[in-house]
């Protein structure tokens, strides 16, 4: 019966880093290094809060957008800390970013559409938009240190291209977008109808200085873009899945139309809870992250493999590529041979490397690294 399925659906690209997560967890004693989520709990503020919505009856809908007090915390949030001019209007809250990623590309997208997509990137992008019946066009970022130049990204524009979409700091290498690579993305769009979907679910595990941000950089270009947010990376909450989408209101109308057909609406005491979320102090995970990511660097230098210095989120992303395999292989014997699991970079459009997560104790850490150093000295 899969033949009757959309035909959209079932050219999905195969590539799932879960199969490698999987074969790590049949794998005796094996450590991880996958994980996209912090290793932290919730905050006391978070946990402490949920006992107290459910006692006074949190249980039933809520408004389809999100609750008004939840989307005002949002808007004075992001006005707050980026200087982001959205009103509690302009906010749809969603079941995590990903619902705020597929509502601004299934919302935005008709077949035949065209969808720029940087590479390195999650597969999430590419999935979204050919279920949509659009089509996706790489941009190869890795001989630019993962930065969008300007003539590489205009010569892939046409007059199909509906949208390009922006993740900064970026999964899988953890690099900040320059104000010179928004700069770019602003002359290729500005005065055409494309949408600047901006997946900004790392900005606040920041190491040094600031993550520029698109929407707060160009307010003129408002009614172009899209802003994603979630809770799970900044507050360790992905099993709350909770995150919003920012956007100018006659287009945040529209794609609450979706929501509501999707979801409905996002679980009520959830959202006082991801309220109080806001307002917690996050930077000790950010400095933990900050110390695993040196342990990283010195390690992969020592071993001699070249990377890009992550400025953010918790990946590393070293190139593979002279021990003559293919990641996925790589990765494989890993798994068998040293029982550590990481992500081929194949998974993120980005064959010779291998995505490194330091989300993880630094326990943990030091010993699959002991494991790595060996592996690499056998090849």
């Amino acid at each position: 019966m899969t033949e009757l399925l959309n035909r959209n659906l079932l050219s999905l690209d195969p590539h799932d880093p879960q199969r490698f997560v999987a074969l790590a967890k049949n794998t005796e004693d094996c450590l991880l290094l996958t994980l996209s989520e912090p290793d932290f709990g919730i905050s006391d503020v978070v946990r402490t809060n949920i006992p107290k919505s459910l006692e006074i009856g949190r249980t039933h809908y809520v408004p389809n957008p999100g609750d008004d007090s939840m989307r005002v915390a949002v808007a004075d949030f992001e006005r707050r800390t980026l200087g982001l001019d959205y009103s509690y209007d302009e906010v749809i809250t969603t079941v995590g970013g990903t619902e705020a990623l597929f509502l601004a590309l299934q919302g935005s997208l008709n077949p035949g559409d065209e969808v720029i997509i940087p590479r390195p990137a999650i597969g999430l992008y590419e999935n979204i938009t050919r279920l949509s019946g659009a089509t996706p066009v790489f941009l190869d970022t890795t001989e630019d240190a993962y930065q969008i130049k300007g003539d590489k990204l205009s010569a892939l524009i046409t007059d199909k291209t509906k949208a390009i979409v922006l993740n900064s700091p970026n999964n899988p290498t953890g690099t900040i977008l320059t104000s010179e690579s928004l700069q770019a993305v602003k002359d290729a769009v500005a005065g055409k109808p494309i949408f600047v979907i901006c997946d900004d679910v790392y900005n606040r595990v920041v190491y040094e200085g600031t993550c520029p941000s698109f929407a707060a950089t160009f307010p003129e270009l408002k009614e172009q873009t899209l802003v994603v947010q979630s809770f799970s990376n900044s507050y360790a909450m992905a099993g709350f899945r909770m995150g919003y989408l920012l956007g100018a209101k006659a287009v945040i109308e529209k794609l609450n139309l979706l929501h509501t057909a999707a979801v409905n609406s996002v679980v009520a005491f959830n959202q006082d809870a991801a309220i109080n979320a806001i307002h917690s102090d996050i930077m000790g995970m950010v400095w933990a992250y900050d110390s695993r990511r040196k342990f990283m660097e010195e390690k992969l230098t020592a071993l001699g493999l070249d990377y890009v210095a992550p400025q953010g989120a918790f990946y590393i992303f070293p190139s593979i590529q002279k021990f003559g395999m293919d990641s996925e292989t790589f990765c494989t014997r890993l798994i068998q041979e040293a029982k550590v699991a990481v992500l081929p970079g194949s998974c993120y459009g980005a064959e010779g490397y291998v995505r490194i997560s330091y989300s993880a104790p630094m326990g943990n850490l030091r010993a699959a690294m002991v494991r790595f150093e060996n592996f690499i000295k056998s090849l």
